[in-house]
């Protein structure tokens, strides 16, 4: 919209949106509900209108298509041309509709319509998005429309401002249909994961703090979590290939994702044929379209890892990396009573230990992180700064708190928190020396 936001702010305007869709997901699950069908029906009436515009701007022309198939930014690999590798990655586009099942179940639609609502939805957002891209690629050839700032994720918008000369429709097509259906999407796949966060404590794979809700019945803890975990994520993304990186990784994830549950499926059907007797949601074509899927799946998948760059992989690492984070947090917490026990058994000792554990647990990354930089900082030659840095978060910040948090509320939360409270800021002060202070440079000289 020509606002020329720095990435910082944009940056900020991400973080108060995930703010507020965390408040949003911690109501009733009606107002979830209703919330995100009010979005997504926004989003589907601008985004036809906006295709019928188009369509009928004077300026569409269906030769633009046909020369799109000769066009692609990605290299052939393996003798795939470019443009079928392309084709696979606009999986992305059907990443979430595993959600519909639940939002069937939580909400007021009839569950023995089931079928119904999850052959509805993929069959009308298929239609809307052939509907909608065919109009869009006969509007300009494909170079053009990708040109500038076109291809940072907001083709549709740039070309109705630069080839149209439009001002007015754009600014609402984003508002509306690009910001409404993030927003619907950003919900369906918050509640899925929560509840599964949930459901995981209720069956001992993680602590039963996870089961904990507020008075409308939403999980705390888990809401919570994901906050953290997408903040975190938000932080870590970079100004320059974050959205092609974040796209490319995304459809390589829906597509793995796709191609596993048509594998269960097929293996599902054949363990365990009585699950299908006088089940209406069963969808008709039997094995043929199960394995059908399966080899389409498995294709687009293969496909999609054709198409990942090096930006992706990096960020598929840093996935990975969380992941075993998570895991090993986990198995920290499930262990945190035997762990203690292994030193000293005694009931009181038992109890505060396991306490303290499972308290400073979703903070041990960021020990790791102070260690790590300390330790590159040690390295290049300065050892005086992580000290002062460690003295200051370690001793000072933590007595300091230890001081005030006492006089207000004194007990084994508020003082088994000083040693998060250190490490956070420790790693905040860490990060921000390591940026400014320069270290490349007195490498450079003593090379």
């Amino acid at each position: 919209f020509g606002l020329n936001l720095r990435f910082g702010t944009t940056m900020i305007i991400a973080v108060v949106f995930l703010v507020l869709v965390f408040i949003m997901s911690m109501q009733d699950i009606q107002f979830l509900v209703k919330a995100q069908a009010t979005c997504l029906f926004a989003n589907i009436i601008t985004t036809l209108i906006t295709a019928v515009l188009i369509l009928t701007c004077g300026h569409w022309s269906f030769s633009n298509i046909v020369e799109s198939f000769g066009f692609t930014n990605i290299d052939p690999s393996l003798g795939i041309p470019g443009w079928i590798i392309g084709m696979a990655l606009l999986i992305t586009p059907y990443f979430g509709f595993e959600t519909v099942p639940q939002m069937v179940e939580e909400g007021d639609f009839p569950t023995s319509n089931a079928k119904k609502a999850i052959c509805g939805s993929v069959n009308t957002c298929g239609a809307i998005y052939a509907i909608f891209f065919f109009c869009v690629a006969g509007l300009a050839p494909a170079d053009e429309l990708l040109a500038g700032d076109a291809a940072n994720g907001f083709m549709t918008i740039t070309a109705m401002q630069n080839i149209l000369g439009w001002r007015f429709w754009p600014v609402v097509y984003g508002l509306v249909s690009i910001l409404m259906g993030m927003t619907a999407s950003i919900l369906g796949f918050w509640m899925s994961t929560v509840r599964m966060l949930y459901s995981m404590g209720k069956k001992n794979f993680l602590p039963e703090a996870f089961t904990k809700v507020n008075k409308h019945q939403q999980p705390i803890l888990p809401n919570i979590f994901l906050l953290v975990i997408s903040l975190v994520f938000i932080l870590l993304q970079n100004a320059g290939t974050f959205m092609n990186d974040f796209f490319n990784l995304m459809s390589f994830g829906c597509a793995c994702a796709y191609a596993i549950t048509m594998v269960s499926a097929v293996r599902m059907r054949h363990k365990h044929p009585e699950w299908y007797k006088n089940n209406k949601n069963v969808v008709k074509g039997g094995d043929f379209f199960r394995i059908l899927a399966m080899v389409i799946m498995i294709a687009i998948a293969f496909f999609c890892t054709l198409g990942q760059g090096v930006g992706s992989w990096i960020s598929f690492g840093v996935y990975l990396g969380v992941g075993v984070l998570i895991c090993i947090s986990i198995a920290m917490a499930l262990s945190a009573r035997s762990l203690v026990s292994l030193f000293n058994r005694d009931p009181s000792v038992l109890h505060y230990g396991t306490l303290f554990i499972l308290m400073t647990v979703p903070f041990r990354f960021c020990s790791s992180f102070n260690q790590i930089l300390a330790g590159s900082l040690r390295g290049s030659g300065d050892a005086k700064g992580p000290m002062c840095i460690m003295l200051f978060s370690f001793v000072v910040c933590r007595q300091i708190y230890l001081f005030f948090v006492t006089k207000i509320a004194f007990n084994e939360y508020t003082v088994g928190l000083g040693y998060p409270v250190g490490w956070i800021v420790c790693a905040v002060i860490s990060y921000f020396y390591y940026k400014k202070s320069r270290w490349e440079e007195q490498v450079e000289k003593e090379a």
